[in-house]
């Protein structure tokens, strides 16, 4: 999203670390359900606490990623 590269900054401690995101999040959801990995989004930190601000929509990210090429 934010092209945050944990590698880059924290070296090999940060090698292969992303958070993932929940496309819709689990208690909009009606019954249980098996995660797939198409439900997922892998992100930094930063922007995960973000998205979790944000209100729950399945275009969240891509309205979050639209306001970080802006800024």
């Amino acid at each position: 999203m934010c092209e945050f590269s944990f590698e880059n900054v924290y070296g090999k401690l940060g090698s292969g670390f992303a958070e993932a995101h929940h496309v819709v999040p689990l208690g909009q959801l009606r019954d249980k359900v098996k995660t797939r990995v198409e439900d997922l989004i892998t992100v930094c930190g930063n922007c995960h606490r973000m998205l979790h601000r944000m209100p729950g929509k399945r275009d969240d990210a891509t309205k979050l990623n639209r306001a970080i090429r802006k800024a």
